[in-house]
């Protein structure tokens, strides 16, 4: 038999350890009938004797975790006794922890995002990693942000579970550390961050759109209603202001129902493009968000077409008035004479002399003559037909040259009977 003492035997708890041995004599002979046992760390035992060796199977339970002497002590009469020393350490079991964040696996990220309001339901797997198998009986902790609760046991569903309220953990983002414990058995913490968010909403309008077409005027009747997009249903009981640039006011809830709604009167608003701002203000657990409305104002097509015309006729009339004031300073303000004498003077200026005729008085004087008589002769030449003129020679020879007609005679004058002797 060996009397080696430096022999030593590693085994995780709970596992089979099996001890064999051999009692010979000095010649290599085995020795029958011997008695051979096992004592130390709290453990006595004999070996059993099979086909001339002697073993014993231990359950390394009966240990515990730790480092253990043990000596196998072989006896028989009429032979010398052996003994022999050795090691065995005990380990824990290896094992495993598996995290649900709301039913959902969650080990290699354990993390969740949760609206304000909302439970969060915390399970755990542990478990023995070579046998698979559910370790029952382990204390299960759960500790941080003023929490330390021992998570309960359910042999049923094999798990460690427990539920805590987000409104214990406020807004914002939190750490909580589980760690299982059970003895011979390794243990197992995993950090869960928790993301406490502000309830998700929307604004809604109602039977509209964003954008809102009207014609300059008329009135905006908004209709919205609060979306509770976590736990559906509406929101109530908050206050809703609109702005834009012609004024600002109040959203009611006269249903308490979450539908809100406001009349913007429109009142002399020119045609053009304005934005609507809707904020709203309610507990600090709901997230909202600023909505816009695109107001759209614009007039009928006919009426576009009129204010185009009368637009036309206004500028038009200020073109006309401005070159009239504009010739009125430079030319009309003065006299015609003055403005013939300007024009000349500003011909006299120029390079070239224009061709110009000077003519004396007397002919001015007769020229005016022969106009004026011309005038007379239009007037009279339909009735003197049948009439016999006697004249001078100058007054025969302008007649003719006024009235276009033959040589005159010298006769009495005749007067028809026909005529008037007043219309002559």
């Amino acid at each position: 038999m060996s009397s080696e003492t430096d022999i030593s035997i590693t085994s995780a708890y709970n596992e089979l350890i099996n001890i064999t041995a051999y009692y010979r004599d000095a010649n290599k002979k085995n020795i029958a009938s011997a008695n051979l046992s096992i004592e130390g760390g709290g453990y006595s035992d004999q070996l059993n004797a099979i086909n001339q060796r002697y073993t014993k199977v231990i359950n390394s339970a009966v240990f515990g975790v730790g480092v253990f002497y043990l000596t196998l002590i072989a006896e028989k009469t009429n032979y010398e006794s052996q003994s022999i020393l050795f090691r065995v350490e005990i380990t824990h079991r290896e094992t495993l922890l598996k995290l649900y964040l709301n039913g959902a696996e969650k080990t290699s990220k354990p993390s969740i995002d949760i609206p304000y309001g909302k439970r969060i339901t915390i399970e755990i797997e542990y478990l023995d990693k070579d046998l698979d198998a559910f370790i029952t009986g382990t204390e299960v902790n759960i500790t941080g942000e003023d929490i330390d609760e021992i998570l309960d046991e359910d042999p049923t569903s094999e798990v460690y579970s427990i539920g805590i309220k987000s409104e214990t953990l406020d807004i914002g983002t939190r750490f909580l550390s589980i760690i299982a414990t059970k003895g011979n058995y390794e243990s197992q913490t995993i950090r869960i961050t928790i993301n406490v968010k502000r309830i998700q909403t929307e604004i809604a309008l109602i039977n509209q759109n964003t954008t809102v077409t009207i014609e300059p005027g008329e009135n905006i009747n908004l209709t919205i209603e609060l979306k509770d997009l976590d736990f559906g249903g509406r929101i109530k009981g908050a206050t809703v202001n609109y702005t834009w640039e012609r004024g600002q006011g109040t959203l009611e809830d006269p249903d308490g129902d979450g539908i809100y709604q406001a009349l913007i009167t429109n009142t002399n608003v020119p045609d053009g493009v304005y934005t609507i701002t809707i904020t709203v203000y309610g507990a600090d657990e709901y997230d909202f968000e600023r909505f816009k409305i695109t107001l759209n104002v614009q007039s009928p097509e006919e009426n576009v077409l009129l204010f185009q015309i009368y637009l036309g006729l206004a500028i038009g009339g200020v073109v006309g008035l401005s070159s009239y004031l504009v010739a009125y300073q430079k030319v009309l303000k003065y006299p015609k004479p003055i403005r013939k004498l300007r024009k000349f003077r500003k011909m006299l200026k120029k390079k070239q002399m224009p061709d110009l005729e000077i003519k004396t008085r007397e002919t001015l004087l007769k020229e005016e003559y022969e106009k004026q008589l011309g005038v007379l002769a239009k007037i009279l030449r339909p009735k003197l037909k049948g009439v016999k003129v006697k004249a001078t020679e100058e007054e025969k020879s302008a007649l003719e040259q006024s009235m276009g007609q033959g040589e005159l005679k010298d006769t009495d004058v005749f007067i028809d009977d026909s005529q008037n002797p007043d219309e002559l």
